[in-house]
């Protein structure tokens, strides 16, 4: 969903006002690095202070793209006040960072919970299907030749997949 580069560190290179999406960033300067494009759906996220040493508004923006302008980029498909933050003016040479927020940190806890269950699912399913397996052993002498050895093939991957309990 986000797409984040490490030390992002820039600067407003024009006022916003509290309505503004034209915002456009200066490029970063060695050794911070700019933000990278989101891609395929993903979002990018940026915050907004407007001084560096004694803060008095941050803002929490979205964006879907920039275009590299020369020395500055301008943000595309922007979106302001997000996060539970509102939207605000800032002067140019306001402070811009892309920093980890709480909603990129939920969103990676999903992520990790949802993951979780549907291994416990994929587990449940693989000891339901070994368990269906091991249930065709006592019907083998009623199969033909030709369907014993495809059981048998299908029972040794099992056993690979399980660790080799058979």
């Amino acid at each position: 969903m986000y797409r984040l580069e490490n030390n992002v560190f820039t600067f407003l290179v024009k006022n916003i006002d509290k309505h503004s999406i034209d915002i456009r960033i200066a490029k970063s300067k060695y050794p911070y690095k700019d933000p990278i494009k989101p891609e395929n759906g993903k979002i990018g996220l940026l915050t907004l202070i407007d001084d560096n040493n004694k803060p008095t508004k941050i803002e929490i923006i979205h964006f879907s793209d920039f275009t590299d302008e020369g020395s500055y980029y301008s943000l595309i498909g922007v979106e302001r006040g997000k996060e539970g933050t509102a939207r605000k003016s800032f002067p140019m040479n306001s402070i811009v960072t892309q920093s980890i927020t709480k909603d990129v940190i939920n969103y990676l806890m999903d992520l990790s919970e949802n993951n979780e269950k549907y291994y416990n699912n994929l587990y449940d399913e693989f000891v339901d299907l070994k368990n269906y397996i091991e249930s065709l052993d006592s019907k083998l002498v009623d199969w033909t030749e030709d369907q014993q050895k495809e059981y048998y093939i299908h029972k040794n991957n099992i056993s690979h997949i399980d660790g080799g309990t058979y």
